[in-house]
C-alpha cells in the first residue's frame, strides 16, 4: 500500500459496525533510520482531540476502516512530546541531507514496510502542492521525493526533538553545514546550530559567513556558546565576540577557561582587519640553543595542530624571531645538533599593525601556509594561517570554491589535558 497523507487527511474513521469515530486530523510516527512508522492516529470528533493506536487499523482505502467496534477501541489524550505529521513536518522547512539545500514539505507519502505503515518519503515539489489542490497526480511521477533517511527537520515547534540524537546534519562536513545555515531563519539557524556537538559547532562558525555568524550567535545561548568557543582558535572566537553587544560578550568571557579568555582579551586589543586581530596566539617555537631532540620532545608535548605544523620558529630568549625550519630539517638533523646550525634566518614575516591585504600579499607572493607575526623589536606574537587571510580578501563565490579543509580538533578541556582529535 502507497498513500500521501494529502488523500488520508480529513476522511473519516469508522469501526466494524460501520460507526463513524471521527475525522483522521493527523498522525503520530516513530522515528527511524529508513523510516517513521505510523503509532497513532488523531482524530477528531466531539470535545478536544485523542488519538487510537495505530494497529486498530484494518485498512485506508477511501477512509479508515478499524478492526473493533467502538466501544472496545480506547481514546487517548494526546502526548506533547510525540511527532505530528501535520502539526511538525508538512509545510515545514527540512534539510535534505542528500541534496544539501533547505525544501519545503509539500506532501508525505507512507507506505507498507515489513507489515506496518511509515513515512517512506516527503513530497517538496510542486506536485504535492498541487495534489492538495486536489489537482491528481499519478504516483511515481513526483519530481522531487526525498526519502526519510535523507530528511532533516529544521523548524520544528517542539524544540527540535525530531531526529535530534542521531544528528545526521553533523555527520556533514562543517563547510556544508555553515551553507545550509545560511538558507534558514537566524532562529531556524540557532536551532540546528543547537543540535550540533561543541567540536562540529566550533568547525561550522568558523565556516560560516559573517552576516549569517552575527545574526544566529545572538540566539544561541551564553553556556553553548562558551563551550563552542572554547574549541575555536583564539583568533575566531575574538572574531564571534566582537559581533556580540558588549554585554553579552562580557558575559561568555567570565565563563571561559581563564587562559584561553587571556589569549582572546588580547587580540581584541587589536584594530580590526590587521594582522595583530586575525593572528593565532598558540604559537609552536623552539629556542635557537635547543638540540633537534630537545625540538622533537617539545612538539610532541605540545600536540600541535597538523595543518600549521609543517614548519617550525626559532626564537632566543627574548622571544625574538630568528630563524625558521621545517619538520623535515627537524627530523634528519643529529639529535644533538643546535637548532641555530640548520635552521633557515631569513624569515618572512608582517608586524602586527599591517593590514590584512598586506598579509595576504605575502602569504601569495612567497606562497606561504603560515604567516608569522611580530611587534616593532621582532617579538613573535603569532602566526596567521594562509586559509584564513584569504577568505577574507576573496569574494563570497570564491570563497565558496575554495577546497574543504581537514579539522584537527584539540579540546583544550579534556580530561587529563589530553588532546583529542576529529578529522573530516
Amino acid at each position: 500500500m502507497i498513500i500521501y497523507f494529502s488523500k488520508l487527511r480529513g476522511k473519516p474513521i469508522l469501526d466494524t459496525e460501520g460507526v463513524k469515530v471521527g475525522i483522521l486530523d493527523d498522525i503520530v510516527v516513530q522515528d527511524g533510520e529508513k523510516f517513521a512508522e505510523v503509532t497513532y492516529l488523531v482524530l477528531k470528533a466531539n470535545g478536544p482531540r485523542q488519538k487510537i493506536a495505530a494497529s486498530f487499523a484494518a485498512s485506508y482505502n477511501g477512509m479508515i476502516m478499524l478492526n473493533k467496534p467502538k466501544d472496545e477501541i480506547s481514546l487517548l489524550p494526546l502526548d506533547e512530546k510525540e511527532i505530528l505529521l501535520k502539526e511538525m513536518i508538512l509545510d515545514r522547512q527540512i534539510v535534505d541531507i542528500n541534496g544539501l539545500k533547505v525544501v519545503r514539505v509539500n506532501d508525505i507519502l507512507l507506505a507498507d514496510v515489513n507489515g506496518r505503515l511509515g513515512v517512506v518519503s516527503v513530497d517538496a515539489g510542486m506536485h504535492g502542492f498541487m495534489r492538495r489542490l486536489g489537482i491528481t497526480i499519478p504516483i511515481g511521477n513526483e519530481a522531487n521525493l526525498i526519502p526519510w533517511e535523507y530528511v532533516e527537520p529544521v523548524s520544528i515547534d517542539k524544540d527540535l526533538r525530531l531526529k535530534v540524537p542521531r544528528q545526521k546534519i553533523a555527520a556533514l562536513h562543517p563547510a556544508d553545514i555553515a551553507d545550509l545555515l545560511e538558507e534558514l531563519s537566524p532562529k531556524q539557524a540557532a536551532n540546528v546550530f543547537g543540535t550540533l556537538d561543541v567540536e562540529t559547532a566550533a568547525d561550522t562558525l568558523a565556516e560560516s559567513e559573517p552576516e549569517v555568524m552575527k545574526s544566529m550567535v545572538a540566539e544561541i545561548k551564553e553556556k553553548k556558546m562558551a563551550s563552542v568557543l572554547e574549541r575555536m582558535a583564539p583568533d575566531e572566537a575574538a572574531d564571534v565576540l566582537s559581533m556580540m553587544q558588549t554585554t553579552r560578550a562580557n558575559d561568555i568571557m567570565k565563563m571561559l577557561n581563564s587562559e584561553f579568555s587571556a589569549k582572546v582579551q588580547d587580540l581584541l586589543h587589536y584594530a580590526e582587519q590587521t594582522a595583530g586581530r586575525m593572528m593565532n596566539p598558540d604559537i609552536i617555537a623552539v629556542y635557537s640553543d635547543n638540540t633537534a631532540q630537545e625540538a622533537i620532545e617539545y612538539l610532541r608535548k605540545r600536540s600541535p595542530v597538523a595543518d600549521r605544523s609543517y614548519y617550525v620558529y626559532v626564537m632566543d630568549k627574548e622571544h625574538k624571531l630568528v630563524g625558521v625550519l621545517s619538520l623535515r630539517e627537524l627530523i634528519i638533523s643529529p639529535a644533538d645538533k643546535k637548532v641555530s646550525d640548520f635552521m633557515k634566518q631569513k624569515v618572512i614575516k608582517v608586524h602586527h599593525s599591517a593590514p590584512r591585504d598586506e598579509a595576504a600579499q605575502l602569504i601569495v607572493k612567497y606562497n606561504l601556509s603560515v604567516l608569522p607575526v611580530v611587534d616593532e623589536n621582532d617579538k613573535l606574537l603569532g602566526i596567521i594561517a594562509a586559509d584564513d587571510v584569504m577568505s577574507g580578501v576573496m569574494p563570497e563565490s570564491l570563497r565558496k570554491m575554495r577546497p574543504k579543509r581537514k579539522y584537527y580538533l584539540k579540546k583544550r578541556n579534556g580530561k587529563n589535558g589530553k588532546a583529542a582529535s576529529k578529522t573530516y
